[in-house]
Formats: structure tokens, C-alpha cells, sequence
């Protein structure tokens, strides 16, 4: 039996090298894996770039030309990178589908500490509004329409050692700020043909999404989530790797 192709999305200010401690851990097991990168993430005209421009790159980059080789998918997204999938509209799931006797097609999405902000509303909008912005994003910075984490340490990888936590903050990418202040499009997590194949990594040491704000966005989705805890921070899949990957593999098992 084929298993499913995980498709790696990475949230703001990462790279999708971010990835690059779990995926070997699923490949050998079975797995294949892509992992794609942010278009907003460093770009050179930061104004150019949106949520939903965001999410098209990853459907139609990425998911649709897998789904299109007939291959079954688990898209696995990050924070925003979760916020701005797209393809509720697109009819990717596996389900969808095998109705029209193709093959392929979404057969799990997994997010991890993600904003479920929904269709025709901004991350920025939903958590608040421009005045609430967190005082940890440095704004126009460094230039005009990007931001990046400062301090980088105690809000990313505060559930791991110094030394390995000044390492993986050296990768750290500046990311445009339009994309949070534009709405998304068709989140894929809407798709009403992926119930009962939603799951949520709600990440316990997170100090960008406390764990009582990550409920809140579980709460508020109106969809069932497969809940899982992790015992780590808002990049658990590269403090906590093995945590991470274990339970993908436990989840991509019970999807089959």
C-alpha cells in the first residue's frame, strides 16, 4: 500500500528547511514528503503579496499538481501558513474525488497552532484588529511592509536549550506584512468533506499562541477537530521532532 504524500507548509518568518528534523523521521517509515515554501516569507516587493495569494501558491503549486498524479495528501501547515491554505472551493478532497472516479485527494489536513480565521476575514482582524498586534512582531522591520520576531528566543523556541535555540533563531526570516492584514480565501479547513480528517496540534508551550488561545480558535471554527496536545512551543517540529512525528504517523494510520 502507498501511503499518503505529507505536504509541509510553514508558517511566518520560516523557511521550509523548518521541516527538515521530522521528515526523515516520516520517510522511514514510508512517507513521501514536499515541503514548500511561503511566497511572503523574505520577498523582494512585500506589498505585492497576500493572504490569498499566499494560499493559491500553496493549492495551486503544490497540492492540486499532487492530487492531479493521483496521489492521496496530508497537508500539514504552520501557523500562518494554516491560516491561509486554500482549496475549501477546489473539491480536493479524496472523497470529492473518487465521487467523479478520480483519484488522489486530500485524505487529512493537520494543523499545528494555527489561526482558523475564516473566509473574508484577516488574521490580524480576527485576533483584534491592527491595534492589538503583538509588542513581540517588530513592524517595518527590516524595511518597510515586512516584520519579524523580536525577541526571537522566548516566543519560538523557548521549550528548548539556549544553545540550540540561538541555532535555529539564526534562520529566522523576515515576512511581509500585508498577508495578515488581507482575508483569506477559502480555507481549506472549511471543507465540509474533511470531517472527521481535521486534526489540531494544540502546542502546550506556545508563547506566540498560548494554548488557551489555540482552544479559542478550535472553539470558534465550527468544525470538529481531532485535538492533540504537544508538549512543546510554537515550533514544536523543531525543538520537539520525534513528538511531532509520531503523531503524524499515528494519524496518517488511522486515516487510511
Amino acid at each position: 500500500m502507498t501511503l499518503p504524500t505529507i505536504l509541509f507548509i510553514p508558517g511566518a518568518c520560516t523557511a521550509p528547511s523548518c521541516y527538515d528534523l521530522v521528515v526523515p523521521l516520516l520517510k522511514e517509515q514510508g512517507h513521501q514528503t514536499v515541503q514548500a515554501p511561503l511566497p511572503s516569507n523574505n520577498p523582494d516587493y512585500p506589498a505585492a503579496h497576500t493572504a490569498e495569494s499566499d494560499g493559491l501558491s500553496f493549492l495551486n503549486g503544490y497540492l492540486l499538481p499532487l492530487i492531479k498524479e493521483g496521489k492521496e495528501v496530508i497537508v500539514f501547515a504552520h501557523s500562518f501558513g494554516a491560516t491561509c491554505m486554500s482549496g475549501s472551493k477546489s473539491n480536493v478532497s479524496k472523497s470529492a474525488r473518487k465521487a467523479k472516479g478520480e483519484a488522489g485527494g486530500v485524505v487529512g489536513i493537520i494543523y499545528i497552532s494555527g489561526c482558523l480565521a475564516p473566509d473574508g476575514v484577516s488574521q490580524i482582524e480576527y485576533t483584534g484588529g491592527a491595534d492589538t498586534v503583538p509588542s513581540f512582531l517588530k513592524i517595518d522591520h527590516p524595511s518597510p511592509g515586512l516584520f519579524v520576531f523580536d525577541p526571537i528566543v522566548p516566543y519560538l523556541f523557548n521549550d528548548t536549550d539556549p544553545k540550540t535555540a540561538e541555532e535555529f533563531a539564526k534562520a529566522h526570516l523576515p515576512h511581509a506584512m500585508q498577508p495578515l492584514m488581507t482575508p483569506v480565501s477559502a480555507p481549506l479547513w472549511t471543507d465540509p468533506a474533511l470531517d472527521g480528517r481535521r486534526a489540531y496540534f494544540k502546542t502546550m508551550l506556545d508563547k506566540t499562541f498560548a494554548p488557551e488561545v489555540q482552544q479559542m480558535f478550535i472553539d470558534g471554527s465550527g468544525v470538529k477537530w481531532e485535538v492533540v496536545e504537544i508538549d512543546g512551543g510554537h515550533e514544536a517540529f523543531l525543538t520537539k521532532p520525534k513528538l511531532v512525528a509520531d503523531a503524524v504517523l499515528k494519524l496518517a494510520q488511522s486515516w487510511q
